[in-house]
């Protein structure tokens, strides 16, 4: 069994006025990492990694998003220049496939009238095309928010969020780094993934679908009391 949250954080107050729609909905700010959580991206890195080093990793097999695993000799150097190229790729980018429960879930979030807000360890400078395939894929909306990465101000994704989701009063966050929503500090909802197997801390929840994460919203939606402190999340 999951354990619940131990400590209460205490919203912005610049984000409080936010927290009631105009037909009283109690709403959330909900933080939502796009690779592997909305957008199905990996599958396609992983096609091209394979193919660029001449192996055959399978998708379940990825220990480490980010080195593939020392145990199939891949060399990190040249592994991550597949990864710039592909970065800078405008084609590539547009390409991903987006989880279609997500997109309808978090457009039902939209219209109840919950804050989107995109955090994505994605450098800034591909802010632009990043925009575009929220867009394409119906996930952009009137008081939506993109943030990215500044590498030379932020040393660690985990940092970046951290920060961000502090700014911006975040009351959940959903990601597929165990590292990052170990180290945010707010409730947080992480997608089973192959690589962020282990444990998690006292504010995550573990889920292996959309369908999940929108009991969890809906079970925090009702229990938000005193607006000014965030619910712990159900177990």
């Amino acid at each position: 069994m999951l354990k619940t949250l131990q400590k209460v954080h205490k919203l912005p107050r610049s984000t409080h006025k936010s927290s009631i729609g105009v037909s009283g909905n109690k709403l959330l700010r909900i933080g939502i990492d796009i690779d592997n959580t909305v957008s199905d991206s990996y599958t396609d890195y992983l096609k091209v990694y394979n193919k660029k080093l001449g192996v055959n990793i399978q998708y379940h097999e990825i220990e480490d998003f980010y080195t593939l695993g020392k145990r199939y000799g891949v060399d990190f150097n040249k592994l991550n220049l597949i990864f710039q190229n592909c970065l800078v790729d405008q084609k590539f980018q547009i390409s991903f496939k987006a989880y279609q429960d997500a997109v309808s879930i978090i457009q039902k979030w939209n219209t109840y009238g919950h804050l989107i807000h995109y955090i994505t360890g994605r450098p800034h400078t591909i802010k632009k095309i990043t925009r575009k395939w929220l867009e394409i894929n119906g996930l952009m909306f009137e008081n939506t928010t993109l943030d990215l990465i500044h590498m030379k101000r932020f040393g660690q994704d985990a940092d970046f969020k951290k920060e961000t989701v502090e700014r911006l009063g975040i009351s959940i966050m959903i990601e597929d780094m165990r590292e990052i929503v170990n180290a945010i500090g707010i409730p947080a909802i992480l997608l089973d993934r192959p690589w962020n197997q282990g444990k998690t801390t006292a504010n995550v929840k573990r889920v292996s679908s959309w369908e999940e994460i929108d009991k969890i919203v809906d079970d925090l939606v009702s229990k938000i009391g005193d607006l000014e402190t965030y619910p712990e999340l159900p177990v």
